[in-house]
């Protein structure tokens, strides 16, 4: 599940960072506001909020550097297609042992037809 996560963060921070204007960015909290919880946060919970703050650090990039970025993610993301798809291969067995509902096992698939969307959107925000 970690990577498929990790996939999806990577994606949304990319995604984020190509959508978001100076404008909105200048509406959002200091970058180093602390987040706000009172119990400790799950390794997800942590690579949101880290997700959240590179988007909003992104904001102001110039379209050159953004265009670099989203190059490198979908790089990265093609280069390790195959690791990827493996450890989503894993991801979902061990979810179906946990006896995970139908529609969350769906949402855990990123490969094949999902993966190649994925690839689609990081290229329509370029």
């Amino acid at each position: 599940v970690a990577v498929a996560v990790a996939v999806a963060v990577a994606v949304a921070v990319a995604v984020a960072v190509a959508s978001s204007t100076a404008q909105q960015a200048s509406r959002k909290p200091p970058l180093n506001a602390p987040a706000k919880t009172t119990r400790a946060m799950s390794d997800l919970e942590k690579m949101v909020i880290d997700a959240r703050l590179a988007a909003r650090e992104s904001a102001g990039m110039e379209a050159a550097a953004r265009e670099r970025a989203l190059i490198a993610v979908r790089e990265s993301l093609c280069a390790n297609r195959d690791k990827i798809c493996a450890a989503n291969a894993e991801d979902k067995a061990a979810a179906i042992k946990a006896g995970l509902d139908a529609p969350l096992l769906k949402r855990l698939d990123i490969e094949g037809a999902k993966f190649d969307a994925m690839l689609s959107k990081v290229d329509e925000v370029r």
